[in-house]
């Protein structure tokens, strides 16, 4: 058995204090002071012959805020030769609506609104993709069993929705009990 070594430390040696810092990466801006995003590998010379098994085409993001007196003709259709997705993200409270659209958007902190949006790039058409924080007590159904959406969120008017994501707590079955019609 060997004696316990000392702890390492720096040299101090003239050669060791000589010697140039390790070049540091760049680094990317925030998001809120850009409006494309390219994956990192592509910024690097060195990295740029590795296909990482993507697809091809960029990402394109930008986080924004649904403005709360936008026009009606802006809710609807395309917005800057941008195609637009409206998806509603529907449960009880608690289940984890924010949360789902914190991760979904890559945001740093949750949604400060129940509208958010994101600008999203896929085989080179540019999707504005817009999260509506809908919580079931909202939502009721017609004498056709048919959704009703409410006509605000807030002071913003609901655009038409494309898709529904419904979040349930799997640790509590009320919030499951809410939707008897979906099932």
């Amino acid at each position: 058995m060997s004696a316990p070594r000392p702890p390492r430390t720096r040299s101090t040696s003239e050669v060791a204090q000589d010697r140039p810092p390790a070049p540091q990466q760049p680094r990317r801006p925030p998001l809120q002071n850009r409006s494309h995003s390219a994956p990192s590998w592509d910024i690097y010379p060195g990295n740029r012959s590795r296909s990482h098994g993507l697809a091809e085409g960029t990402v394109i993001e930008e986080n924004e805020m649904a403005p709360a007196n936008a026009d009606k003709a802006e809710n609807y259709g395309s917005t800057n030769g941008s195609s637009e997705v409206n998806l509603a993200i529907v449960g009880a409270q608690g289940v984890g609506k924010s949360t789902f659209v914190q991760r979904a958007l890559d945001l740093k902190q949750p949604p400060i609104s129940r509208s958010s949006m994101k600008k999203m790039s896929l085989d080179g058409t540019i999707y504005l993709v817009r999260l509506l924080e809908i919580a079931s007590h909202k939502i009721a159904f017609d004498e056709n069993s048919r959704l009703v959406w409410p006509k605000f969120i807030g002071e913003q008017e609901v655009p038409v929705i494309d898709g529904v994501l419904v979040l349930f707590d799997s640790y509590d079955p009320r919030s499951v009990v809410q939707f008897p019609q979906i099932f």
